[in-house]
């Protein structure tokens, strides 16, 4: 049977393709006319796109700037932590009538160890401990000061900048003999006699230097020396401040008779103000 239509059907196409001339739907074995494979189409080369010049921008448009270097202030007050408000000694000048003249005739107390009656303590040198930074301080143009007054020296203590010049001034009318005592560099050693001589001295290295006076043994000052301007001394309320760039630090203390005073971390933000202590073992 299936070989009968499978002649049937030759049978059938042949007279097609004599009438026609070509063959017709349904004339393969499968009744589907074979497709031809398309020819791949040659590779053309990309256009190359140009490439768009930025528009300058404008000085409105522009992005401000990052707030780098952007400062605040921080506060730092000296508590003294002893039970007792400790008494200042009183100053025996009897035997230089020219330093009694000079303070007429009123006592002079000790500025070793003053604390207030909040028991805040003046003359602590407060300082940025370990600063994070490579940057190079040029020293201030203004010079520092350290003055003889009343067989006194005035500031006691005080802080400046390494290569700063500090003059040093006799405003009394009798003998001071300035006497430095630094171990990172070399010792200044000379006289003043007359009211109104004056000297530049300058320290090259950080240290705290004390000064003596070889003709009053009661004249001493010391004077703290840094390699960045972020330094200060608490003043007669027992507080100082620094202004810093914005930041962590740590903040140390140093007293001429408790030594080295335990740092305390500060969050300095910019433009406020923050507020720590330093403590003052008693």
């Amino acid at each position: 049977m299936k070989n009968r239509l499978s002649s049937n059907h030759l049978f059938v196409c042949a007279m097609s393709l004599l009438i026609v001339g070509s063959w017709t739907v349904g004339c393969s074995p499968n009744d589907e006319k074979p497709k031809p494979s398309p020819s791949p189409a040659p590779a053309s080369t990309p256009t190359p796109k140009p490439v768009a010049t930025p528009a300058p921008v404008s000085a409105d448009d522009a992005s401000p700037p990052p707030a780098n270097g952007a400062k605040g202030t921080v506060k730092i007050t000296a508590r003294y932590l002893g039970a007792d408000r400790p008494k200042r000694v009183v100053l025996n000048m009897a035997g230089n009538p020219a330093c009694v003249n000079a303070n007429n005739g009123k006592k002079v107390g000790s500025e070793n160890l003053v604390v207030n009656k909040d028991m805040t303590v003046r003359n602590v040198i407060c300082f940025v401990k370990d600063l994070a930074t490579d940057q190079k301080f040029d020293p201030p143009a203004e010079k520092a000061l350290l003055d003889q007054q009343g067989c006194m020296y005035a500031p006691h203590v005080q802080t400046i900048v390494t290569d700063q010049l500090l003059t040093v001034r006799n405003s009394d009318s009798t003998l001071h003999n300035i006497h430095t005592f630094a171990e990172r560099q070399k010792a200044d050693n000379f006289a003043q006699p007359k009211k109104g001589d004056e000297r530049d001295i300058v320290f090259k290295r950080a240290e705290i230097v004390k000064i003596k006076c070889d003709v009053h043994p009661w004249m001493s000052a010391y004077v703290g020396v840094f390699e960045h301007p972020y330094h200060a001394v608490t003043g007669k309320d027992g507080s100082c401040v620094i202004e810093l760039p914005a930041g962590d630090y740590e903040i140390a203390g140093w007293h001429e008779d408790k030594g080295d005073l335990k740092p305390v971390t500060v969050t300095v933000k910019a433009n406020e103000e923050s507020e720590i202590d330093v403590n003052v073992p008693g």
